[in-house]
């Protein structure tokens, strides 16, 4: 039976996922805050391609990728 704090605890956790905030910072995983570093220096780096007009997509690696992740969760099933 849970008790009444963890309930609260429960509560506020889902309360981050359904109003799309993340948790408070003290609960986020070093994972996490990797992942934010990373893309703030991918966002940099396109806004660079994007500027000087050298931004070229790569449709065949994003066909392959697409159908990896499609084929990654097939497996996962």
């Amino acid at each position: 039976m849970k008790t009444p704090t963890s309930a609260k605890s429960r509560s506020d956790f889902d309360s981050h996922k359904t109003k799309g905030t993340p948790p408070p910072e003290s609960e986020q995983s070093t994972k996490e805050q990797v992942r934010q570093e990373i893309r703030s220096e991918l966002v940099e780096k396109f806004k660079g391609f994007l500027q000087k007009g050298s931004y070229r997509v790569k449709a065949p690696e994003i066909a392959e990728k697409i159908v990896q992740k499609i084929s990654e969760n097939k497996q996962g099933l």
